[in-house]
């Protein structure tokens, strides 16, 4: 029972009560449209990240034959020294995982070219053999001592740094 003095104010304490169940009403129907919108996840294609790699390494390799000489050399040690990154588990960071991609173990941030290419003439040994005799700087950012150990790489030979002998 509502006792009004003055007419008209009843129609105003309905009006105040029928808004704030409104609004009460609307905050919880957001909420759970908002709790059950779920955001797609972005597919990640390990394929299509290691083709990537794999082109960029391929590149490297093409160059080699592009050129004679000097240049030619210069190329090749590239190509062995070369090492591409590729977000494996596709946590967006590309630090201290290990992958496998064959039948070789890599950490994602460097796995190098001739794991990736076969290059006629620059084979994983050939690559060593021309890193230590041309460039030896080279040969140790590529070596087993200055690469991510978070990667925690097995010291066996599906390491490539083991199976080719790339320690210092």
């Amino acid at each position: 029972m509502i006792i009004c003095t003055k007419k008209g104010q009843e129609k105003g304490i309905q009006i105040v009560f029928a808004v704030f169940v409104l609004v009460i009403v609307s905050a919880i129907v957001i909420t759970l449209v908002v709790r059950n919108v779920k955001v797609p996840k972005i597919k990640c294609n390990q394929n299509d990240k290691i083709q990537s790699a794999i082109m960029e390494c391929q590149n490297y390799c093409n160059d080699i034959s592009s050129f004679g000489g000097q240049a030619a050399l210069n190329s090749a040690i590239e190509f062995c020294s070369k090492t591409e990154k590729v977000d494996w588990n596709c946590d967006g960071i590309m630090k201290g995982e290990k992958m496998s991609y064959g039948i070789f173990t890599s950490c994602e941030d460097k796995i190098p070219c001739f794991e990736l290419v076969s290059c006629e003439g620059y084979s994983p040994e050939e690559c060593r053999t021309l890193l230590r005799d041309k460039s030896p700087q080279k040969y140790n950012q590529l070596a087993y001592k200055n690469f991510s150990a978070d990667c925690g790489l097995p010291e066996d030979s599906s390491n490539w740094v083991y199976k080719y002998n790339f320690t210092k």
